[in-house]
């Protein structure tokens, strides 16, 4: 790509993250409402507890495939506790 004149799309992207973030004045909109309602406070956090425990299973279940598929060539035998 050198001599292209162009830059990594990566680079791009970040510019134009950093652009768009100056622009902002403030906090995120909606941010103010959540805040001031008990109510909808509540919903938020039990939203993001749910979003984090989501994500422990997905990783849990992402690490779980990567062993599996580590122990295919090897003669470990593992046991995953299904019917392999």
């Amino acid at each position: 790509m050198a001599g292209s004149g162009l830059l990594p799309l990566r680079f791009r992207v970040e510019g134009r993250t950093r652009e768009a973030a100056r622009k902002l004045k403030g906090p995120a909109p909606g941010a103010h409402d959540i805040a001031a309602n008990p109510e909808k406070k509540k919903a938020f956090i039990n939203d993001i507890m749910r979003a984090l425990y989501a994500s422990k299973i997905v990783s849990y279940a992402q690490g779980y495939h990567a062993h599996a598929r580590s122990g295919e060539g090897t003669q470990m035998n593992l046991n995953y506790g299904g019917s392999r």
